[in-house]
């Protein structure tokens, strides 16, 4: 941040090149990104521990061949820091980061250990109760795209 309230934030992907998204602060909770991300605003999570505890649910793929959806079971446990452990449901050494702000809106990343489309996972929700519904995509030049079910028990 410099002395105006300018910020740079710089997103780094695993198998791409860093972004670099700069913007301001509009508060002192929120960020609002310049072009091409106009419109974008990074908010702070207030509270990391909204989204602790076991999860299970699945993930729907909705634009496969032949208009079926397929499905991917998963299960996870969130820390009091929202570090995802124990992801099942797609290859061993799985992680992420969940979280949730006061007005339920959910922001979930998951890394897998696969070496393909599936490598990086972005979950778009809302957590109402024990439960997240959204969608996601994956990060890779064949858009994946679907939406999830969540419950925490």
């Amino acid at each position: 941040m410099d002395s105006s309230g300018r910020v740079t934030n710089t997103l780094v992907y695993r198998h791409s090149a860093p972004v670099v998204a700069p913007g301001i602060f509009a508060g002192p909770n929120q960020i609002l990104l310049d072009p091409p991300y106009t419109g974008t605003t990074v908010r702070r999570v207030e509270d990391i521990t909204r989204c602790a505890g076991a999860w299970t649910g699945s993930l729907f793929q909705t634009n496969v061949a032949y208009g079926s959806t397929t499905n991917y079971p998963v299960t996870f446990n969130v820390d009091n820091r929202g570090l995802v452990a124990d992801l099942t449901g797609f290859q061993t050494n799985s992680t992420g980061r969940v979280f949730a702000l006061t007005n339920g809106t959910v922001a979930a990343f998951f890394f897998t250990a696969a070496d393909d489309d599936y490598d990086q996972i972005r979950v778009s929700g809302t957590l109402s109760g024990n439960t997240v519904l959204g969608t996601f995509e994956n990060n890779s030049d064949f858009g994946i795209l679907g939406f999830v079910v969540l419950s925490r028990h």
